[in-house]
């Protein structure tokens, strides 16, 4: 059972629905008359301004007009994060200009602000708390710390937010297919620039990426992993039949494209979900089994493809027995946490404690290579249960679910505790949005059933059965 909390609007039209369309009068003209005066603004600084700052000027239009025009507003203003994240930390990491996505998070701010002012805003009493009680633990984290509050602290006391703007956005509308389109679309434009990217480069070793290829790897995985949940789920009759066919062509590129980065991280975890899903299969429906066998075929068949040989060298290295390293890093910090004080094994060791335990003790490396070990030294064993906590959370909402949307995002949570084994995924924003969804989609079951009156704002409580 899951507490929900429901902030409502006074209706004063006696009838409408939440999520019904709204009036539009006088929406076009002002649209036009911003479209000209912007138009007249970017003519006279044409020449002032480098090309960089149009680039993301012009996107930022787009994604305006994409944002403020039709329906969904909230979950378009977490698209378009996501979206822009996952492409400007890959794709275009080269045309990053500092403190752009403060847009986007003011953007997220604004949506979660009209959201409580229009339709309401679905309050799950439980993950809130838990999430409350976590970024509290990160704050405290900065006691003593003597590091700038930029780079990564600033990243740590920002993700939590993000998660909980995210879950509320979710929880408080409809199914997110939009979201759930944009997760994958990011993550196959990813693929796809990986692939263009290797064989630019005769499909050299890992893809010649100069970026975290374990990183890419998990951009990629996400949307796989949502694609792979759609089609394990979907019904046997009523799918269109191209749907069917365009998933798969999907898949084969998502899963060339992580085949290609031979993230050994990124199989593991992809190889667990799959297990996973053999798991729901049998219990739920076992006519299902045969699709998970049949794209884990298809899967496999990219080891055959240009620079699959990758992931069979990477595999058959000497260093896999020690996980690449990560085996010394993961002794290393389990050794200092055992020699901890008792306040430093329940409250961590402090922001960023962590990567200066390593740099100490191997000079060239900085990251614990796991979300799990990362939170337990910087922020105890208070915080490394709120945090598991939170998995655990969906994990009970999602189990007996057999819809299509609930496989797909227990999937997904497999995915990411899976990941989050082998490299900092926790130390990523789309990790946390990914959170969010995850703890908004579960909790809310009664959306419709949230009461709009025509009397002054009130404060219900709603019980809800969530999975």
């Amino acid at each position: 059972m899951a507490d929900e909390l429901t902030f409502d609007k006074p209706n004063h039209s006696g009838g409408s629905l939440p999520g019904a369309p709204q009036a539009t009068a006088g929406r076009v003209p002002v649209i036009t008359a911003i479209a000209a005066l912007a138009c007249g603004v970017l003519a006279a600084a044409a020449l002032a301004l480098p090309s960089t700052f149009w680039l993301v000027l012009t996107g930022g239009f787009v994604f305006g007009a994409f944002y403020f025009l039709g329906g969904r507003l909230a979950e378009k203003a977490l698209a378009t994060y996501w979206l822009a994240f996952c492409v400007f930390s890959t794709i275009l990491t080269g045309y990053v200009i500092g403190g752009m996505f403060n847009i986007f998070y003011l953007w997220l701010i604004i949506a979660v602000v009209v959201l409580f002012s229009t339709t309401g805003v679905v309050i799950d009493k439980v993950a809130t708390w838990i999430l409350s009680s976590l970024f509290a633990v990160v704050f405290a984290s900065l006691v003593g710390y003597l590091g700038s509050l930029g780079g990564v602290a600033l990243d740590r006391l920002l993700f939590i937010p993000i998660a909980v703007f995210s879950m509320f956005i979710v929880a408080s509308g409809r199914t997110p297919r939009l979201m759930l389109s944009v997760m994958v679309v990011s993550s196959l434009a990813v693929a796809v620039w990986v692939i263009v990217t290797a064989a630019s480069a005769g499909f050299a070793y890992r893809g010649n990426l100069e970026l975290d290829q374990n990183v890419v790897s998990y951009y990629i995985g996400i949307g796989f992993t949502l694609v792979f949940g759609w089609f394990v789920s979907r019904k046997q009759r009523g799918t269109n039949f191209a749907l069917v066919v365009g998933s798969l062509l999907v898949l084969a590129v998502l899963g060339y494209g992580i085949v290609l980065l031979a993230s050994r991280g990124a199989m593991i975890s992809l190889s667990l979900v799959m297990v996973a899903a053999l798991l729901k299969s049998f219990w739920a429906d076992r006519h299902r089994i045969w699709r998970v066998v049949l794209l884990l075929l298809l899967t496999s068949s990219a080891l055959l493809l240009p620079g699959g040989q990758g992931v069979l060298k990477r595999f058959s290295d000497p260093s896999t027995e020690t996980g690449g390293g990560r085996v010394l890093i993961w002794e290393t910090v389990i050794d200092s946490t055992q020699g901890s004080s008792m306040r430093q094994l329940l409250l961590g060791h402090g922001m960023n404690a962590s990567e200066q335990l390593i740099r100490h003790e191997f000079g060239y490396l900085s990251s614990t290579h796991n979300s799990f070990l990362l939170i337990l030294y910087d922020y105890g064993l208070l915080g490394m249960m709120l945090f598991a906590s939170l998995h655990v959370l969906v994990f009970m909402r999602l189990v007996r679910r057999r819809d299509t949307l609930g496989i797909q995002l227990l999937l997904l949570l497999v995915f990411q505790v899976a990941i989050g084994l082998f490299i900092t995924a926790s130390d990523s924003y789309l990790y946390w949005l990914a959170l969010g969804l995850m703890l908004g989609a579960t909790t809310v079951n009664d959306r419709e059933s949230r009461i709009v009156s025509p009397t002054p704002p009130t404060r219900h409580l709603h019980r809800s059965r969530s999975g």
